[in-house]
């Protein structure tokens, strides 16, 4: 390069063939002699720009004019050329401009686009202005590389592409090459086709210049590779195309009035090259909103805040077209260092904003880089669609994907799509559609056939409407082989504004949620929250204090709470982990809906619905095909009305074959506030099973809440409680309590008292503070079982009646033993000190029925209110063994409520050291009435009715039975203090009393205890009616044996027996075949005939032949009989029959 030293010594030197050039090379002048084709000088302070035309097209080879006065500035004007329709063909040698050079092509009249080759060997090197004098387009080829300095810049009004190819082709077949270099043929060609690329063709590198075209003209890269290091590229409202192709492959061009497009070939087999952005570099053809970028890549690189921009940035028609970013690399995208792609609606702008397309194999957005496609103005966002055949990745803080409406903006918020193999978002990255202005959220949908993995606090995926927004949030749509959400990371759809949130929709084989992930859809603002939908064919495992599937009407919020449901083959949720759905605001909750194979929650887990507002509590309605595990203390399933809320509880419906629940799990509907508690309803095919202190199914009414208990409602094969386990529905408030029902085919079994006495039951109690009524309680099943302290409650403490029990079983009812606390095995219904209500009956209906070793059947009161009755069918048996039946009025409070009255009608009453009692302390005595084949007192065995003080008359007693036999000291009784002695009644044909003698009017009954004999009393102020059978007709009165003794030798046979068979004499039965003789001293009846007696044989084997009638003497062996005998004269003897 030739500084210059005059005007005049320059031009006459361009004039000679030859010039000698003095040039810089390592630290030593040269001189090159070289052919003069052409030179341009600078002028000022400028440069000499290398522009050297080469020979290739003869008469129309290119001039280069120096020193052209252009806008302003003298430059190099390129002349001449190959013009072929309203193409301009160009060729060169060398092709660059200098540091502050300027080369301009001239552009004749008719000329669109300038077709520029380079046929050296070198690159180019654009490092000052690059420039079109009019509106043509300039394609820049050259194949060695192109290189644009930091001042490097371009003054085109056309679309500018600069390319590495190796030639244009043209429709005729023809090309325009720059290694095979030929004059453009002499007939007219249209525009070109494509780029035809040879091997390892030139990259193209910016190096921090500026480089832009007009609005709406197309700026276009494609080299090998291409590096832009902390420049600009701009096409406002244009198109910008980066391309980087990597060996021979064709390259389609397309131009139109506004601008040039690129085509790639998609196919394998065409190598591409990687595109570098670094060092802040902005990529950018944002303006009137239909600006496009396009970028075709094997790699795309981008650090260090370089980005990709499009966008609407002033104001624009509405219906505009959107301009789009779209990249395809045949390898990886890579953002990193708070790098972006992204295509806006700006601030004051109206218009659409345009998608954001990206495929590739992966994609990796990580440290704060950013996709978005948003919406400031007044316009929708646009949408952003990935599809990556390997992976995609976000990680780090504020590394993001996004589709937002600003505060200020109007407009629909776009769609983040997303298809891949495997997506993960970890390190506090996002992927969100939000909404903050007039608009509604857009969605996000992806689909991982492998895998989507979120980790870590403030990583997450949302869609949300926020405070002061209008406009509903968008969906949340997952499918993938497996999710997993971990570390705080979280799925969210709320809505804080005006408007309902969106649903999150999940598909996957496993999901799989720990350690504080989170998974809801809430509102707080006006509006519905949305559901959560999860489909696992697999499972669900959620895990962790804080981890929560949820959807919630927060205070303030005006809105329903969206529903929960979950379709998996297992669901697990343990260690605090919760499904929710809560109103805490003015609204419904949303249902909790899971259909699985398996659940099991454990640990501190639940599932709950809930209401604390203004609102009722969704409900929560499960579907195991399998089973339903509860374990843990705080473990448990509930729908609830909490304290201050004003709204019903929801129901708890459970279907299942197994549901077990244990070590303090609970499943509750209650109700602290104002409104009814739901019911809980089981349904499990098989068993039902709840084990530990404070393991319980309950629906309850608590103190201060108005409202109604809830009813427990369980059909089972089997249900068992035991070690303290509880189904109780209570009321402590202003409602009634509701009825526990158990429908079991076949058993239904109660067992042991827990830690701290928590004594295993079925209760409905009014407690201390309610008002309202207890429920009844109505057991259904083959066999019912209360063992080792285990109880059936029904009470009332508060203002209302007790509740019922009812039992019905086809086989057995048996309460049998103690606890360990003391407490009895029994059925209880009272009437507390304080209350204001009778007490419910109990009604137990049987085959056979066991009160045994301290069990009770109980029925009380304490106060001025009557107990209830007690009411007892057995087909077969009542068992009464060291056990009590009772109906009570107890004196606790000066009560003065009648006892409630005993009714027990069974085949057979068998009691052993067990009682049958009513008893009052100051009002009327209940009654007892039996009705029984067979009744049977052993033992210390009492009936009894008792008034112990006041007016009242004891409880009449009447007996119905075939027979009636009571031993030991066995009594019945009916006694009044101070009021009428009860009747007492014995209907029976047959009566037998052991030892027993009528008792003196007036006895005390507690003098006829323990005197081993049986007493009938019905001792009072005034004495009832004791009426039984006339036992005159028994001979040889039990009550005093004859003195005479029986002769022993008259009874007895010398010989024995040989039977006959005579069927028409007569005939005797042997005794012992069971059953009693009619009268005492009757012997039993035997079915064998007999004959003469005959005398003993000499053996066994061998019968007597001789009679004889000698008494037995000592020494004469000892023959045992066999029974009795009558002999044809009609004498019995006792004999054996002869062998």
């Amino acid at each position: 390069m030739l500084r210059r030293n005059s005007k005049d010594t320059l031009l006459k030197m361009s004039k000679n063939y030859f010039m000698i050039a003095k040039s810089w090379c390592s630290g030593c002048w040269q001189w090159a002699i070289g052919g003069l084709v052409g030179l341009s000088i600078g002028v000022g302070d400028g440069v000499l720009a290398q522009v050297i035309p080469d020979n290739t097209l003869g008469a129309e080879n290119s001039v280069v004019t120096p020193n052209v006065d252009i806008q302003g500035i003298f430059s190099d004007r390129i002349d001449g050329g190959a013009t072929r329709g309203a193409n301009l063909f160009h060729s060169f040698q060398e092709f660059n401009v200098g540091e502050a050079g300027s080369v301009y092509f001239a552009s004749p009249t008719g000329i669109e686009n300038i077709l520029t080759r380079v046929t050296g060997s070198n690159p180019s090197n654009i490092l000052g202005r690059l420039g079109v004098v009019d509106g043509a387009n300039l394609l820049l080829l050259n194949p060695n590389g192109i290189i644009y300095g930091s001042n490097a810049q371009l003054d085109v009004k056309g679309s500018f592409l600069a390319s590495t190819a190796s030639s244009f082709t043209f429709a005729n077949g023809g090309d325009f090459s720059a290694t095979n270099p030929q004059a453009p043929p002499l007939l007219a060609i249209s525009v070109p086709l494509g780029l035809q690329y040879g091997n390892n063709p030139g990259n193209i590198q910016v190096q921090g210049s500026i480089l832009q075209v007009n609005p709406g003209k197309t700026l276009a890269l494609v080299g090998g590779s291409v590096s832009i290091d902390g420049g600009q590229l701009q096409a406002l409202g244009g198109r910008i195309e980066l391309g980087g192709v990597a060996g021979e492959s064709t390259v389609g061009l397309t131009f139109n009035d506004s601008y040039i497009g690129l085509s790639f070939p998609i196919s394998d087999s065409v190598p591409l090259s990687d595109v570098f952005l670094d060092n802040g570099t902005l990529v950018n053809v944002s303006a009137s909103g239909d600006g496009n970028l396009i970028v075709n890549a094997q790699n795309l690189n981008m650090a260090r805040g370089s980005g990709l921009r499009a966008g609407a940035s002033w104001l624009v028609s509405s219906n505009n077209n959107p301009g789009i970013i779209e990249i395809n690399a045949t390898g990886a995208i890579n953002l990193t260092d708070a790098s972006f792609i992204e295509n806006l609606v700006f601030d004051g702008a109206m218009g659409k904003g345009g998608d954001i397309n990206i495929t590739a194999d992966s994609l990796t957005v990580n440290n704060s880089a950013q996709l978005r496609t948003d919406s400031f103005g007044r316009g929708d966002a646009g949408n952003l669609n990935i599809i990556a055949r390997d992976y995609v990745t976000f990680d780090g803080i504020d590394s993001r994907a996004e589709s937002v409406i600003a505060s200020e903006a109007e407009g629909q918020g776009g769609t983040i799509n997303i298809t891949t193999p495997s997506l993960s978002i970890s390190g506090g990255a996002t992927l969100v559609s939000h909404t903050f202005g007039q608009g509604n959220a857009g969605d996000v949908i992806i689909n991982a056939t492998e895998s989507v993995s979120l980790k870590g606090s403030s990583t997450g995926i949302g869609s949300q409407v926020f405070e002061q927004a209008v406009g509903n949030g968008g969906k949340i749509n997952i499918i993938t082989g497996n999710l997993s959400v971990t570390d705080g990371a979280t799925l969210v759809a709320n809505t804080s504004g005006q408007g309902n949130g969106g649903n999150i929709n999940i598909t996957t084989g496993n999901l799989s949620a720990t350690d504080g992930a989170t998974l809801v859809a809430n509102t707080s603002g006006q509006g519905n929250a949305g559901d959560v939908i999860i489909s696992a064919t697999e499972s669900v495992a959620l895990e962790g204090s804080s981890t929560v599937i949820g959807s919630q009407v927060f205070k303030q919020a005006v809105g329903n709470g969206g529903q929960i449901n979950i379709t998996t083959g297992n669901l697990s949720v343990t260690d605090g982990a919760t499904l929710v759905t809560n109103t805490d605001g003015q609204g419904s909750g949303g249902k909790i809906n899971v259909t699985t194979g398996n659940l099991s929650a454990s640990d501190g887990a639940t599932l709950v619905a809930n209401t604390s507002g203004q609102g009722n509590a969704g409900d929560v309605m499960i579907s195991a095909t399998e089973s339903v595990s509860l374990e843990g203390s705080s473990t448990g399933i509930g729908s609830q009305v909490f304290e201050q809320a004003v709204g019903n509880g929801g129901q708890i419906n459970i279907t299942t074959g197994n549901l077990s629940a244990s070590d303090g799990a609970t499943l509750a509907a209650n109700t602290f506030g104002q409104g009814n508690a739901g019911d809980v309803i089981i349904n499990a095919t098989e068993s039902v099973a709840l084990e530990g202190s404070f393991t319980s199914i309950g629906s309850q009414v608590f103190e201060r809440a108005v409202g109604n208990g809830g009813k427990i409602n369980i059909t089972t094969g089997n249900l068992s409680a035991s070690n303290g386990a509880t189904l109780v529905t209570n009321t402590d408030g202003q409602g009634n309590a509701g009825d526990v029902t158990i429908s079991a085919t076949e058993s239904v079994s109660l067992e042991g008292v827990g830690i701290n006495t928590q004594v295993t039951g079925v209760g409905s109690q009014v407690l201390l503070s309610a008002e309202g009524n207890g429920g009844k309680i109505d057991i259904t099943a083959r066999s019912l079982t209360v063992t080792n302290g285990a109880r059936l409650i029904a009470s009332s403490s508060g203002q209302g009646n007790g509740g019922d029990v009812e039992i019905i079983t086809r086989d057995t009812v048996s309460f049998d033993g103690v606890g360990s606390n003391g407490i009895s095995s029994g059925v209880f219904s009272s009437v507390e000190v304080g209350s204001e209500g009778e007490g419910g009956d109990i009604r137990i209906t049987t085959d056979t029925l066991n009160v045994s070793n301290g069990g009770v059947l109980d029925s009380q009161t304490q106060t001025n209110f009557k107990a209830g009755d007690l009411e007892l069918n057995a087909q077969q048996s009542v068992n009464i063994n060291q056990a009590s039946l009772l109906a009570q009025s107890i004196d606790k409070s000066n009560g003065a409520g009648a006892a409630g009255n005993v009714t027990i009608n069974t085949g057979n009453l068998t009691a052993r050291n067990g009682t049958v009692t009513t008893s009052s302390q100051q009002s009327a005595g209940g009654s007892i009435t039996i009705t029984s084949a067979k009744i049977r007192l052993f033992g210390d065995s009492d009936i009894t009715t008792n008034v112990n003080q006041g007016a009242g008359g004891g409880g009449n007693i009447d007996l119905k039975a075939d027979s009636i036999l009571a031993f030991d000291d066995s009594d019945i009784l009916a006694f009044a203090r101070d009021g009428k002695g009860g009747d007492i009644t014995l209907n029976t044909p047959a009566f037998f009393g052991e030892n027993y003698r009528p008792v003196l009017r007036g006895t005390n009954p507690d003098t006829v205890d323990n005197n081993n004999r049986v007493d009938i009393n019905a001792t009072g102020a005034v004495s009832g009616i004791v009426t039984i059978p006339d036992v005159s007709f028994i001979q040889n009165s039990l009550i005093e044996l004859p003195e005479n003794q029986i002769d022993t030798n008259s009874l007895l046979a010398n010989s024995c027996i040989v039977r006959r068979n005579q069927p028409t004499r007569g005939s005797f039965t042997i005794t012992g075949t069971g059953g009693l003789p009619q009268r005492p001293g009757d012997v039993q009846i035997s079915s064998f005939p007999t004959v003469d007696v005959e005398t003993l044989p000499t053996n066994d084997s061998t019968p007597a032949t001789t009679n004889s009638n000698r008494s037995w003497q000592k020494g004469d062996p000892i023959v045992e009989p066999q029974g009795v005998y009558r002999l044809p004269n009609g004498k019995l003897v006792l004999s054996r029959e002869c062998s």
